[in-house]
C-alpha cells in the first residue's frame, strides 16, 4: 500500500504542479505540500520510528515557512502521537495501553495550542501572526473558517441540502450571506459571491460540501469516513511495530481537517487515497491476509514443481 500511496501522491503533486495555478503562487499550501509529505512519509514507512518521527517533524517546519498552518499542526501531531506509541507499544496491559491513549488527547492539545501561541506571538512571521489574531477574533478557532456559519443559516431553510446540480437561490445566497455577516465577515467580494455562492454552494468543508449535494446522505457518508479515521488511529495504535505510524497518522489527522475544513471540490483526490489507506490498514489489522494473494512463490527446491503456491492449503481455480 505504501507503494501505491506513493505514486498517487506523485500524481497529485505533478497535478498541482502543472494543472493548477494557486492563489499566491503558494504551491505548497494548495496541492503541493500534503503531496509531498504522502510521498515522503510512504518512502520510509519501514524506517526506524525516529526517522519517521524527524521527518513528520522536518516537514512541519517547511510548511510554517509556506505559511500552511494545517500542514504543519497535522504533521506534528503525526511526530508527537509516535513517541507515546513507542512507549506503550509493548505493555502487556490493557488498562495501561488505554492510559496511552487517553495520554494522546491532551498531548494533542498542547502540541496545538503551543503552536498557535508562537504563531499569533510572531515566531513565525508578521504574515501568519497577523492571520492567526485576524481569525482567533471572529469566533474563536472557528474564526478561521467563517463558513460555518453560512452553513448553519442554510441548514436552518433546507435541512436536507440542494442536491446535485442544483443553484441556490436569491433567498439561500442572503440567508448565507446573513450568517457570515454575524461573525464579522464581508460578503462583497470575490471569495463569498462565486467561490461560495457561484453557480453552485460550496462551504469550505467535505461533511458540509457533502450535506450540500447529497443531502442527509452526505452526512451519513462524512459519518462513515469519520469512524474509519478513528477506526485506524485504533489499529495503528494496538499495533506493536511502528512501521508506517507516521503516513497513516498524517492520513488521519488529515483526512479530519478536511472533512472540518477544506472543501471537498479541491481535496477529493486526497480524500480518495486517504480512505483507501486507512480501508486498508483498518482490514489489514483485522484480517491480515485479505490483501494477500493465495498464492506464494516457491521457498526451496523441494516446491518448484509449481511456480505458485497456494498458501494455507488454498486451492486453483
Amino acid at each position: 500500500m505504501p507503494t501505491a500511496v506513493f505514486f498517487l501522491a506523485t500524481g497529485i503533486a505533478i497535478s498541482s504542479l502543472f494543472l493548477s495555478s494557486p492563489a499566491e503562487g503558494n504551491y505548497w499550501k494548495y496541492g503541493l505540500g500534503v503531496a509531498s509529505i504522502l510521498m515522503l512519509l510512504a518512502l520510509i514507512h519501514s524506517a526506524p520510528v525516529v526517522v519517521q518521527i524527524s521527518a513528520a517533524t522536518g516537514v512541519a517546519g517547511v510548511s510554517l515557512a509556506y505559511e500552511t498552518r494545517s500542514l504543519a499542526l497535522i504533521s506534528l501531531l503525526s511526530a508527537a502521537i509516535p513517541v507515546v506509541h513507542l512507549i506503550f507499544r509493548k505493555s502487556q496491559s490493557r488498562a495501561l495501553k488505554r492510559a496511552g491513549v487517553l495520554l494522546c488527547l491532551p498531548l494533542s492539545y498542547l502540541v496545538i495550542d503551543e503552536i498557535l501561541r508562537q504563531i499569533a506571538s510572531g515566531r513565525f512571521g508578521e504574515v501568519l501572526a497577523d492571520r492567526q489574531s485576524s481569525q482567533l477574533s471572529r469566533d474563536g478557532l472557528l474564526g478561521g473558517r467563517p463558513e460555518y456559519s453560512a452553513f448553519v443559516e442554510l441548514v436552518k431553510r433546507n435541512p436536507f441540502g440542494f442536491g446535485l446540480g442544483i443553484r441556490p437561490s436569491f433567498e439561500d445566497i442572503t440567508a448565507g450571506k446573513v450568517g457570515l455577516m454575524r461573525v464579522g465577515m464581508d460578503t462583497s467580494g470575490w471569495y463569498v459571491n462565486r467561490r461560495m455562492f457561484g453557480t453552485a454552494v460550496e462551504l469550505h468543508s467535505v461533511a458540509w460540501d457533502l450535506w450540500v449535494q447529497i443531502s442527509i446522505f452526505g452526512f451519513a457518508l462524512a459519518a462513515i469516513f469519520l469512524v474509519c479515521y478513528l477506526r485506524t488511529m485504533l489499529a495503528l495504535w494496538n499495533r506493536t511495530s511502528s512501521h508506517g505510524i507516521a503516513l497513516g497518522l498524517f492520513v488521519v489527522f488529515n483526512g479530519l481537517w478536511d472533512l472540518a475544513f477544506s472543501p471537498l471540490y479541491a481535496n477529493y483526490y486526497v480524500l480518495a487515497v486517504g480512505v483507501a489507506t486507512c480501508l486498508y490498514i483498518n482490514q489489514g489489522s483485522d484480517r491480515r491476509n485479505l490483501f494477500r494473494s493465495k498464492y506464494r512463490l516457491p521457498r526451496s527446491n523441494t516446491d518448484s514443481h509449481s511456480f505458485l503456491q497456494p498458501v494455507n492449503g488454498g486451492t486453483d481455480g
